[in-house]
Order: structure tokens, then sequence, then C-alpha cells
């Protein structure tokens, strides 16, 4: 016998079988924990220097070159992007995933 026969001929049983679906599917959505912000760690930090009066030429040269160089030479560095524009220059530091981004920011900003 064809299920879907089996189905029509005991509709009964089919629409219980969907109602218990349902129910079941509401139930855990109800149940279901979930947080409004959930805690993400992200292996990234920011570095921003402010330089008044610099053009992004300068701060190219004189800061924002220096500071890769040594941020380059940190361990588990994925990505370092960097934006300048006049006077400020931002850094974002991307650590691959295996990395304690805390501890290596704080023994960098000790430095």
């Amino acid at each position: 016998m064809k299920i879907t026969t089996y189905a029509v001929k005991n509709y009964q049983f089919t629409l219980i079988i969907f109602l218990m679906i349902i129910v079941l599917g509401i139930t855990t959505i109800l149940n279901m924990p979930r947080s409004e912000d959930p805690d993400t760690k992200a292996p990234q930090f920011s570095v921003i220097v402010v330089y008044p009066g610099t053009s992004p030429k300068d701060m190219e040269e004189l800061v924002v070159d220096p500071l890769e160089k040594q941020i380059y030479g940190l361990e588990d560095i994925k990505k370092v992007r960097t934006k300048i524009s006049d006077g400020v220059a931002v850094m974002r530091v991307e650590y691959k995933y295996s990395s304690n981004v805390d501890q290596k920011y704080r023994s960098w900003y000790a430095r």
C-alpha cells in the first residue's frame, strides 16, 4: 500500500500527526533559550591614532608604516586594515580565531 493512499484513507491519523508536529514546533520555539545580545569574542581590536595637522601622506609615512611593521611582527596576525584621513588613522587588527586576543592586546599595549 502506498503511503499517499494510506494518508488519504486514514485522514484522522494524518490530521493528528500533523497537529502533533505543529504543537511540537511551537513548544520548541517557546522553550528555546535565546539571548538578545549574545556575547561574541571577535579576534580583533582597533588602534586609533590622532595626530592633528598632518596630511594622510605624512600620517602614513610617520605613524602608520612603523606601527604596521610592529603589528605584523606579532604572532597569529590574519589581517591589518588601515584607514587614514587628515590627522587620524584607524587600524583594525584581526587575529586568527585560535589566538587569545585579550592577552595579545595587553602584551602589545604594554610595549
